[in-house]
């Protein structure tokens, strides 16, 4: 697998220069984060019990893997802008 290209970016992207493993690790980001505020709100108003252990310990672990996506996201962020020529 080669380096990732920088491509001008379609309208639907998130940056503009670009590459497929940044805009890639955007939306892997923006599921992870819409799953985080799932459970969430779901636990919002939710009465001590199983279930809410039970989510209580999802949320835990979503978060952890929040926190890598955002590494990944910045990571491939940094490749990007480190492609850029210097003005």
């Amino acid at each position: 697998m080669g380096k990732p290209k920088a491509t001008e970016a379609k309208s639907s992207t998130v940056l503009r220069p670009t590459s497929e493993a940044l805009e890639l690790a955007l939306e892997e980001l923006q599921e992870e984060c819409a799953h985080v505020l799932h459970l969430m709100a779901r636990l919002r108003g939710l009465p001590e019990g199983e279930l809410r252990d039970k989510l209580e310990g999802e949320l835990y672990a979503a978060l952890v893997h929040l926190r890598h996506e955002v590494a990944q996201a910045l990571k491939e962020w940094a490749k990007q802008t480190d492609r850029l020529p210097d003005e």
